[in-house]
């Protein structure tokens, strides 16, 4: 084993210490890994420096700030998952298409939920799939919120390749499109990202009005006619803000 793998495993070790025993001490917590007294403090020092763990007022060491960070996202994740599913059910029942939930992943959507109506043929769009963010209904909502810097540094390194004939292919056209994202509330994708399918989707908002995920639909273009497509498009958007609401946002429109 390299030293540094070595250090990983012990670090960790440290840290799931403080997660089951905290508050503890370094002398307690060495005995209880059976590791020298000053490694463990220096790898505490390390975890502590990081905001990983931290120390109470009697200089016992408990969980930090970073850490308890992390375990809310992860717990939200999941919480909202759960609470998005019946929303994507009824979408992807009333399209007969598939309905996703999506989060950023450096510069393009990950998906992090599917529901899948039987009658759409089988698509790559699993759980754990990512789209582009600049040609998927998904990634556009994503990007649409992004505070100004940070969406200005995902255009200067952006990459326009061409999924169909329909891709954005253009950062002033992109831009365009971003602006009426914000301004109308949801994102469309005409078949920019797969020949065949059309996506509509909305922001998720958290309790602070941030966007933290876009909810959408795809379905076959067969069904992208401007009536079906304002229906779809109002489905969606209910389920944003029901969704949205439910995850503790409350401040009137978006």
């Amino acid at each position: 084993m390299s030293r540094q793998v070595q250090s990983l495993e012990r670090g960790l070790s440290v840290l799931e210490g403080v997660l089951k025993g905290g508050p503890i001490g370094v002398t307690d917590l060495a005995a209880q890994l059976e590791l020298d007294k000053t490694i463990v403090h220096r790898l505490l020092n390390t975890l502590q420096t990081i905001g990983y763990i931290s120390q109470d007022t009697n200089r016992k060491y408990i969980v930090g700030p970073r850490l308890r960070m992390v375990s809310a996202k992860t717990l939200s994740t999941l919480n909202m998952r759960a609470l998005a599913l019946p929303y994507m059910v009824q979408l992807a029942e009333y399209t007969k298409g598939v309905a996703h939930l999506a989060k950023m992943a450096e510069s393009r959507a990950i998906y992090i939920e599917r529901v899948h109506h039987p009658m759409l043929p089988v698509t790559s769009t699993d759980v754990g799939g990512q789209a582009p963010g600049y040609c998927s209904a998904a990634g556009k909502v994503l990007w649409a919120y992004l505070p100004q810097l940070e969406l200005n540094d995902l255009l200067d390194q952006v990459e326009f390749r061409s999924h169909t004939v329909n891709t954005i292919s253009d950062r002033p056209a992109l831009q365009r499109q971003l602006a009426q994202v914000r301004e109308q509330g949801y994102a469309v994708d005409m078949e920019e990202h797969r020949l065949g399918l059309v996506g509509i989707g909305a922001p998720v908002l958290d309790h602070t009005g941030s966007v933290i995920a876009s909810i959408c639909v795809a379905c076959l273009s067969s069904r992208s006619d401007e009536m079906v497509l304002a229906g779809i498009r109002d489905q969606v958007l209910e389920a944003s803000r029901n969704l949205s609401a439910e995850m503790g946002f409350s401040n009137g429109t978006f």
